[in-house]
């Protein structure tokens, strides 16, 4: 539909660790009403992990139907951001700006931004009853997208 309506159109999918991204969403969601009554204050692990699996799926099953795709990692762009964007304007082909990256501040011509991989905050969230509850449904994914399985949290 997109390369249909949007003929020079471009993707860029961006993936992250599966257990740091269901912590995320469990910590940050707050339930109300039918949901409330279901699972509680928070989101169960098992149904955040299970939604990282179904975004991936479909950005991986999407990216073979489209022209012009890259995919970059959370924690590459945290941790090299000017590399990795760089590598994106030279998919998009537009030229780059003017970037530096020191002190964990992004310097976007003259604009600041400061920019942290927060993977271990969310590992040190966990226990390891959380891991293994994450593990067990994003194992096959965790590893097609070359992220490691988790016994409990560790650095990135």
């Amino acid at each position: 539909w997109f390369e249909k309506n949007f003929p020079n159109c471009y993707f860029v999918g961006i993936t992250r660790d599966g257990y740091a991204v269901a912590e995320g969403i469990r910590r940050r969601v707050r339930l109300k009403g039918y949901q409330k009554k279901l699972y509680g204050e928070f989101y169960p692990l098992s149904l955040t992990a299970r939604q990282w699996v179904d975004a991936n799926s479909r950005l991986l099953s999407a990216k073979d139907k489209v022209k012009n795709y890259h995919q970059i990692a959370y924690e590459d762009l945290t941790n090299n951001p000017v590399t990795v964007l760089n590598d994106i304007f030279d998919f998009l082909q537009v030229s780059r700006p003017i970037m530096s990256f020191r002190n964990q501040c992004l310097s976007v011509n003259k604009n600041n931004k400061k920019i942290r991989n927060m993977n271990t905050a969310s590992y040190s969230n966990m226990n390891a009853l959380d891991f293994y509850k994450i593990t067990c449904v994003i194992d096959k994914m965790q590893k097609d997208l070359n992220y490691p399985l988790r016994e409990r949290g560790g650095n990135d």
